[in-house]
């Protein structure tokens, strides 16, 4: 009998899967390395495998697909965060967004993007427009 991570692989044809252990402890990191504070509550916490979607519709059956095989997920955007908000507490899945690139707009004040775009990009997009990103944070 398939476990459920097996079923959850089968069921994602066509998306990409990593299993490659290495590859899939970094993922499973920040750089919240930067807080001796959450060093070692994070310590040695690691997904199972990580799904890079490239779209929506991806995303929807990834986590449709995590819901139905009772497997829980992460979401890691571009990786630049520093506070382990893409660090899995309990294994499972590692959704890496970092496909997901898209600035379908930016207007005066506000900007509609995809979840792994970088800062720079939108800061890089809204400057054509006569704007900027008014902050600069850490993980710019």
């Amino acid at each position: 009998m398939a476990t459920a991570l097996e079923t959850l692989i089968n069921s994602l044809e066509g998306i990409e899967i990593i299993t490659q252990t290495t590859q899939v402890a970094k993922l499973s990191q920040d750089y919240h390395t930067f807080s001796p504070v959450l060093v070692p509550k994070l310590e040695g916490k690691v997904g199972d495998i990580v799904v890079r979607p490239a779209n929506e519709d991806e995303v929807i059956k990834v986590a449709s697909a995590c819901v139905q095989c009772k497997i829980p997920v992460t979401v890691r955007g571009a990786g630049t965060g520093n506070y382990g908000q893409c660090v899995p507490l309990h294994g499972g899945v590692i959704l890496d967004m970092s496909k997901m690139q898209g600035i379908p707009w930016v207007k005066p004040g506000v900007a509609r993007v995809e979840a792994g775009v970088k800062l720079a990009a939108i800061d890089k997009k809204a400057r054509d427009i006569g704007w900027e990103i008014r902050m600069a944070p850490s993980t710019y």
